[in-house]
């Protein structure tokens, strides 16, 4: 044991003394301090996903807002496209480029401008909309475009082909876009080569001399 006597000054040890009894109170403070940068680090890091997570959710709406708005551009582009013409039993009256007399179908552009029909759709019922896609086809302004219903689906820089059929003993011909039917014709047993043709906007009459892209004519 040292006995030696204590050289310093009675000031010097109170401060030592001081300095001991202080010391765990300062790493209790050190502690505490770093538990609270932590916890202010974490709570950084949670506003920072949260205005993450809202930036991405209003974009995500954003997105669908456009989607939305491009969809209903293109459903108001396609409201000129009609039904103008078809013949579900085709004996002879129209041959396509193979010689064949498939059933068909002829849409009308009432509007003066090109139409696009790319992802425009036709069925021949109303449960499945999309039997058949249009492909980057342009209708021009006025114009007719007969399709053949031969039910093999296939498109040439000439002619476009569905993979389904029309059925003689009556069915129906749907027109629509992205699940909204934009014109729809329901019709009951066809006579070999008599064509039904739209008379007006809600008339359609039986024609025995068929006028497949081209204008309708009626006897009155």
């Amino acid at each position: 044991m040292d006995t030696r006597p204590d050289s310093r000054l009675p000031e010097q040890n109170v401060i030592r003394n001081a300095a001991l009894t202080a010391a765990p109170h300062f790493k209790k403070i050190l502690h505490m301090r770093r538990k609270i940068y932590v916890i202010l680090i974490s709570m950084k890091e949670k506003r920072r996903m949260l205005q993450m997570k809202k930036f991405f959710l209003t974009l995500a709406v954003l997105c669908l807002v456009c989607v939305c708005a491009a969809a209903e551009g293109d459903g108001k582009k396609f409201s000129c496209i009609r039904i103008n013409e078809f013949m579900a039993s085709n004996g002879d009256s129209l041959k396509d480029a193979r010689g064949e007399s498939p059933d068909w179908i002829e849409l009308y552009n009432e509007s003066d401008e090109d139409v696009n029909l790319e992802g425009l759709c036709l069925s021949d019922g109303k449960k499945t909309l999309d039997k058949f896609v249009f492909p980057d086809w342009v209708l021009p302004a006025r114009g007719y475009l007969v399709v053949f219903a031969s039910g093999v689906e296939y498109v040439t820089e000439e002619e476009i082909h569905v993979g389904f059929k029309l059925s003689a003993e009556g069915e129906r011909v749907v027109l629509s876009f992205g699940g909204e039917i934009l014109d729809i014709i329901s019709f009951d047993a066809q006579e070999k080569d008599i064509s039904m043709s739209r008379y007006d906007s809600r008339t359609w009459r039986y024609t025995e001399a068929p006028t497949p892209g081209a204008e309708n004519v009626f006897d009155d």
